[in-house]
């Protein structure tokens, strides 16, 4: 059995970002339709749903190929990861340790 997964480590070919262009929106729409609908099931009704538009999203490049993504919603005394999705070949512990932290410096 052949190993897939790839190792990304943190350098210049791994950026993390927040969501501020639709085209980035689309990429982090994207990952999610991967890994929720393909692989899991998931009716696009429940993987997509009317707080995308409240919501702040990252997501996270390989180079110029998108591989992660997130949203976090906001309330009064609390933010809420939700929807976090990585590309099967890109899911190990330095990418995740590596954005997992992006994301709470953003939030704090």
């Amino acid at each position: 059995m052949q190993n897939s997964e790839r190792i990304i480590v943190n350098s210049h070919n791994q950026i993390r970002e927040v969501v501020t262009t639709y085209e980035q929106l689309l990429h982090a729409y994207a990952i999610r339709s991967i890994c929720f609908m393909e692989e899991h099931g998931v009716k696009a009704q429940q993987a997509f749903d009317g707080n995308d538009y409240q919501a702040t999203h990252m997501i996270v490049y390989a180079g110029d190929e998108p591989i992660g993504a997130l949203r976090i919603r906001w309330f009064r005394d609390f933010a809420k990861i939700e929807r976090m999705a990585f590309r099967k070949a890109y899911r190990n512990t330095h990418v995740l340790k590596a954005f997992v932290y992006f994301v709470f410096e953003h939030i704090a």
